[in-house]
């Protein structure tokens, strides 16, 4: 019997993460190419696949050698399924890959290489496929059929620096913020400069919308958490293991002997025993946890994600730890209510930010400037109010100077008439 699907959904579990259908490199180190893929669940036929696979910058996967078939094999965590690659039968050409890449190397299941054309290359775990993940030629659509899963790939490299663009988006050191998967500064024909961009937690990819920066630690973890605020986020809640995943792709690795360590948006209430007493900042509930071996060992009440060669792992530390060189912020603040969080928009040009305070214009303009009392309601109080102030400044009790003109007058008065009634 071939064990090798077990293997192969064995590796899936660790190279993959929490995530099924994250993204994989092949990493350089490792033998690959520096290439990314993905394992796609969707269920489509080749030519919807392979469309769907360009909307993201991607392409059907294109398995060029042992070692390459090797790895993509490792991602795939079923045990029998047909999947789509990116190879194609035109006869009577010759088999072709999407990208233009000489057909070379093949691993046919018995009987698999049929060049009729108008097919397309796939994995399988059919009875065919002698238990184990080999090639056909099948039909790209068959009555009844509703297609198959399939494997993507993400090549490029625009800016001609040797690392795949994905990555670089993925880990936030090129900024991407119309969600593409094509670094801005290659769309806009500018230098790419690497930094730490703000990231999304696209919903595309299961995520929650928000936005997620990795920056320098300035002073104690209170201080992270208000430089945190004043840009209008908040320290990070990674409060569930598919955002924690998420999250751990900004965290630079561990350089020994610095080991990287970055302030979250966990704290624990002082003199609790190490475990009880944690809560997220943002209120989420504390029920995910990732502490390493022997963490937390109490009275270290501020969480910490710690790099290391496999990932990173959850430590508690002291405030003023000067073993801390990061802190992450995240972004969700929705004020106008549209379901997309405003710093995105914000990046984006969607909303303007004329004063760059984080809040969108539309945000910090009063949608009942003549309530003056503020109780929800334009009404007699607020005009006795204005009259009363009639002619000054409008410093008294009330703001009364409603168009910030240095006068109440006939203007803040009409702003008081035409919002009569209850307030939106």
């Amino acid at each position: 019997m071939d064990f090798r699907w077990m293997a192969a959904a064995c590796a899936a579990m660790i190279v993959g993460g929490a995530s099924a259908q994250d993204a994989v490199q092949w990493r350089v180190e490792d033998g690959g190419n520096g290439h990314w893929y993905r394992f796609d669940q969707q269920v489509l036929h080749w030519t919807p696949h392979r469309d769907h696979a360009a909307s993201q910058g991607a392409y059907l996967a294109t398995v060029t050698s042992e070692a390459e078939r090797s790895f993509v094999e490792s991602i795939l965590y079923v045990q029998e399924a047909d999947i789509w690659l990116g190879g194609q039968s035109n006869w009577p050409a010759p088999m072709s890959w999407v990208t233009g890449e000489p057909f070379e190397y093949a691993f046919w299941c018995p009987g698999g290489f049929n060049p009729g054309g108008g097919y397309a290359v796939e994995l399988c775990g059919r009875s065919n496929c002698l238990g184990q993940f080999c090639w056909n030629i099948e039909s790209e659509i068959a009555q009844g059929w509703p297609g198959n899963r399939a494997v993507y790939e993400w090549s490029a490299d625009c800016n001609s620096d040797g690392i795949v663009d994905y990555g670089q988006i993925r880990d936030g050191s090129l900024p991407d913020y119309n969600g593409n998967n094509i670094p801005d500064c290659c769309e806009q024909g500018v230098p790419c400069v690497v930094g730490d961009n703000p990231v999304q937690w696209r919903e595309s990819e299961g995520g929650n919308g928000h936005w997620y920066q990795l920056r320098p630690k300035v002073g104690d973890w209170f201080a992270c958490r208000v430089a945190a605020q004043v840009l209008q986020g908040d320290l990070a809640s990674t409060s569930t293991d598919p955002e924690n995943s998420f999250v751990e792709r900004i965290v630079p690795p561990k350089q020994f002997p610095i080991w990287n360590r970055v302030f979250l948006g966990g704290r624990q209430i002082p003199n609790s025993a190490p475990n009880e007493g944690w809560y997220w900042v943002d209120g989420s509930e504390w029920s995910y946890t990732d502490w390493y071996f022997n963490q937390p060992n109490g009275g270290e009440t501020f969480l910490v994600t710690m790099p290391d060669e496999n990932g990173c792992t959850w430590g508690d530390y002291p405030a003023d730890s000067g073993d801390i060189y990061y802190f992450i912020i995240e972004w969700s603040a929705d004020c106008n209510s549209d379901g997309i969080v405003d710093y995105g928009q914000i990046l984006t040009g969607q909303l303007a930010d004329t004063n760059a305070n984080g809040i969108p214009d539309t945000c910090e303009v009063d949608p009942c400037p003549g309530d003056i009392t503020n109780n929800g309601v334009v009404n007699g109080t607020d005009l006795a109010a204005v009259l009363a102030a009639w002619g000054s400044d409008g410093s008294n009790k009330f703001d009364c100077d409603i168009d910030n003109d240095g006068v109440v007058s006939g203007s803040d008065l009409a702003f008081v008439l035409a919002g009569w009634g209850a307030c939106p």
